[in-house]
């Protein structure tokens, strides 16, 4: 027991507190709520009752005669005119369905069935072609309202969305895109099996037909460059678009590019007249010759003059320059050189006083110096015009240009030099390409 002045929790059976010595007291146990009684019905409602059963069994004229001897039985009673009002609203009775609501509600006025029945009664005896408003229902009754509806609205979209997804496969499978890509990715498949593998240069081709395939992968490219690099081959350049498949066009040689020059006039030109047409009224200049030297014109604006052109043939005899002054020489004992007898030429002419030179006979042209002989070609550059091949799809003229190359890089290892070792491992694989060109090409 708990003592209600303290509020120390106590023994049953002691009548003061422990702690403060006030008396307990035991609870007064709440009597228990006894149930009402439910209201007998009147029998005016027991009717009312029974008219609202045949409503909703669909018997509207028996719910009225019904309906009326409960308001004939009880007038007063609120269930007796609301149900002889819904009678009357059945069989479309709209004046004397408001009335009798207007009256339930004045006898219960807080009922809300009553008005907003006696609304719909008015609704109806002012328009009277106004459809009923719908019962509501929440988002589930709809759904299920319309589940045969959404069920083959479902079916019509999981069977279009198999449809695509098949068609899409069959084309994909069959158009030649759709064969390419297939065809694209079994050789970059390939090309990344070999590379494992390390075998670059089975790689390498699987890649490169990939590339031909689709020449805007990167992918491919990279892996392309990648396998060319480890295998010792010449790269690609990032830049360079792939190479053409099918039949090669040669190209313009820079000499037949652009055609000749058109002949050109050479001298002055002839006066015109002001509407532009040439002068009649003039000497006729004299004819000029193209010597090859550039023409000066004079003042008057006529004939150019011209030098006068070199003669044909041998040129003339000795010819003696003029004599100059005379020189300061040394003596002949002071440099080590015996003296010249009196009346004897020098021994040197630039010793002399004079300088002569002499031309016998035609000018004679210099003897023609030996032609250079051609520097045979390195093992580069041998390489290169064999990749060239190859990736032009030229497989056999490829393997030839490897084989020269190979011998080529043995000869350079063979001299010596820095670089010996580097030249054998090109050698050899130049020689691994020259077979698998050979073997493509078979």
């Amino acid at each position: 027991m708990v003592c209600d002045v303290c509020g120390t929790r106590n023994l049953e059976g002691d009548g003061r507190c422990v702690r403060c010595g006030a008396r307990l007291e035991a609870p007064v146990p709440e009597p228990e709520a006894q149930p009402q009684p439910e209201r007998e019905l009147t029998h005016g409602e027991r009717l009312a009752v029974e008219a609202r059963d045949q409503l909703a069994a669909g018997d509207p004229a028996g719910a009225l005669r019904t309906a009326q001897r409960a308001a004939i039985v009880e007038p007063d009673a609120f269930l007796c005119r609301l149900v002889l009002g819904e009678a009357q609203l059945a069989l479309s009775a709209f004046a004397d369905a408001l009335r009798e609501f207007r009256r339930a509600a004045e006898i219960d006025p807080a009922s809300v069935e009553a008005r907003e029945k006696a609304e719909l009664a008015r609704r109806k005896l002012t328009h009277p072609h106004e459809p009923a408003p719908a019962e509501p229902q929440d988002w589930r009754g709809r759904l299920l309202a319309r589940k045969q509806l959404v069920a083959v609205a479902a079916g019509v979209i999981a069977g279009l969305l198999v449809f695509t997804v098949g068609a899409s496969a069959i084309v994909s499978r069959t158009s030649p895109a759709g064969q390419a890509n297939r065809l694209y990715r079994e050789q970059m498949r390939l090309g990344r099996e070999h590379y494992q593998a390390g075998r670059y240069e089975q790689a390498a081709v699987a890649f490169e037909q990939a590339w031909r395939l689709k020449p805007d992968s990167r992918e491919a490219k990279r892996r392309l460059d990648d396998a060319l690099a480890v295998a010792g081959l010449a790269p690609y350049p990032t830049d360079t678009p792939p190479p053409p498949v099918g039949p090669q066009v040669a190209s313009i040689s820079p000499a037949n590019e652009y055609p000749p020059f058109p002949p050109r006039h050479v001298g002055p030109t002839p006066p015109l007249t002001p509407d532009g047409r040439p002068r009649t009224d003039l000497t006729a200049p004299p004819p000029i010759v193209d010597t090859g030297h550039t023409p000066i014109p004079t003042p008057a604006g006529d004939a150019p003059k011209l030098p006068p052109p070199m003669p044909d043939g041998p040129s003339p005899g000795p010819t003696e320059a003029v004599p100059g002054p005379p020189r300061s020489d040394p003596p002949a004992s002071d440099i080590g050189t015996p003296p010249a007898e009196p009346g004897a030429p020098p021994a040197d002419p630039r010793k002399g006083s004079q300088i002569v030179i002499q031309v016998h006979g035609p000018r004679a042209a210099a003897p023609a110096a030996a032609a250079p002989q051609p520097k045979p070609p390195s093992g580069d550059a041998l390489r290169g015009e064999a990749d060239r091949l190859r990736a032009g799809g030229r497989a056999r003229e490829a393997a030839q240009k490897y084989s020269e190359a190979a011998a080529r890089y043995r000869e350079e290892a063979g001299q010596g030099g820095p670089g010996a070792g580097t030249k054998r491992g090109a050698a050899d694989s130049c020689e691994r390409a020259r077979d698998l060109c050979e073997s493509q090409g078979n």
